[in-house]
């Protein structure tokens, strides 16, 4: 899922492994891990959940 970083954050993706995203940046991640950080409110989905897999 492509989402907006709009806050430095960091995402733990197991104990030992963390992922670092900057402000203002575009990333692809899992929608898992992007519901998480939009759900936090320090990133917003930049495309509609029907885009996806088209």
């Amino acid at each position: 899922m492509k989402i907006k970083i709009l806050a430095d954050t960091s995402y733990r993706v197991s104990s030992a492994i963390s992922q670092h995203f900057s402000a203002e940046s575009t990333v692809n991640i899992p929608r898992e891990a992007a519901e998480k950080l939009i759900a936090q409110g320090v990133a917003e989905a930049v495309e509609k959940p029907s885009e996806q897999g088209a």
